[in-house]
């Protein structure tokens, strides 16, 4: 009887067991479907990691170059501020320029006021001149026709004395 209560409960045992090894096997079914399924999320996260540091190394790529174009834009600002320092020197060039014009407009000024007033000296000198050169003429004339009446008056005197002297 012992074989026939082991066999009963063997009968029994796998009666009410197959529906949980069913379940289970089920089980099992639905888990390897779940790890195919984990494994195709894991090769696509796999994927997407590659994808994400292929992203990484040309956002690093852009970053170098950008760290090049700051460099550069550095560089042509510096010429930029070289450029201004050195209009800013032209500038007081041109100022400083601009002084010695001026003072050399005021020094021409002067010269010219000067020349003007030398051409009126000049001028007045000139009349003066003539009006002096004129009166000495006038009176070397007169000195002259005093001498020439003077000695025609002598020579007269002479040439009737000798008339008188020869004629007589």
């Amino acid at each position: 009887m012992n074989n026939e209560i082991a066999e009963l409960l063997r009968s029994v045992l796998k009666e009410e067991l197959e529906p949980v090894n069913n379940r289970l096997d089920s089980m099992d079914q639905r888990l390897n479907g779940m790890d195919q399924r984990s494994d195709s999320i894991e090769q696509r996260l796999h994927g997407m990691d590659q994808r994400f540091d292929s992203i990484e190394q040309r956002l690093h790529g852009m970053d170098q170059h950008f760290v090049s174009f700051e460099q550069r834009l550095h560089g042509m600002d510096q010429h930029f501020v070289s450029f201004e320092q050195r209009l800013h020197g032209m500038d007081q060039h041109f100022v400083s320029f601009e002084q010695r014009l001026h003072g050399m407009d005021q020094h021409l000024d002067s010269i010219e006021q000067e020349v003007k007033a030398l051409r009126i000296d000049h001028a007045e000198l000139r009349n003066e001149i003539i009006g002096t050169l004129g009166d000495f003429t006038e009176k070397i004339a007169s000195d002259v026709d005093y001498k020439t009446s003077a000695l025609n008056k002598r020579v007269f005197n002479i040439e009737t004395e000798l008339q008188r002297l020869i004629g007589d």
